[in-house]
């Protein structure tokens, strides 16, 4: 068996999470481009219908888009719709109805977090976590079960914005795209060593 994993590429780290989240390369940077630019899009008409003169439109009209930065950070939104384009959910771990899921970490399928301009997947595979953060120098490591509640609560502690992925993540891609397949046997499972 193997893990899919794309290292950190330009500020394209939304772009890998999710991509390390469905283990292919589903998304390009082009492909999320597009998402923001149609959340963009439907912003402005949105705008528009409260009319055209208004000073929150004009303002909107004279901003770049607030979906992707020069750098190529990506919003959210644009996160989030990627997320819910393959019938997933995707929810905050602090709202109310993710109580059990902070309880219970283990029995959840995956995580994606974010700080400032950062994303992150912690991913379930065959009944093994992994953290598949892109900026990881060594590759991705698995993480243990009963670490796993104490990882996520430390990443809050470091001000991550952590969020629960639910439903059926879609059978691996077999494409290579833009990053490696890693046989599990040469995952480390001793802290962060990561490929051995």
């Amino acid at each position: 068996m193997e893990v899919y994993w794309e290292p950190q590429k330009a500020a394209f780290c939304g772009v890998h999470a999710v991509n390390n989240l469905i283990q292919g390369p589903l998304y390009s940077e082009w492909d999320f481009s597009q998402v923001a630019l149609a959340l963009t899009e439907e912003e402005r008409k949105l705008m528009a219908a409260q009319g055209t003169d208004s000073k929150d439109y004009l303002v909107f009209m004279a901003k770049d888009s607030t979906h992707v930065d020069e750098s190529g950070n990506f919003s959210i939104e644009v996160i989030k719709k990627a997320i819910t384009n393959m019938n997933l959910e995707i929810t905050s771990l602090n709202h109310p109805k993710m109580k059990k899921a902070k309880q219970e970490p283990h029995k959840e399928i995956a995580f994606i977090c974010n700080h400032a301009s950062h994303w992150l997947t912690i991913r379930k595979i065959a009944g093994v976590w992994y953290n598949l953060n892109s900026l990881l120098n060594n590759g991705p490591h698995t993480i243990g079960e009963t670490y796993l509640g104490a990882f996520l609560q430390q990443l809050a502690l470091d001000k991550y914005s952590i969020f629960v992925i639910r439903g059926r993540l879609p059978d691996p891609l077999q494409e290579k795209g833009n990053g490696m397949r890693i046989a599990v046997s040469k995952i480390s499972t001793k802290g962060t060593k990561g490929i051995e």
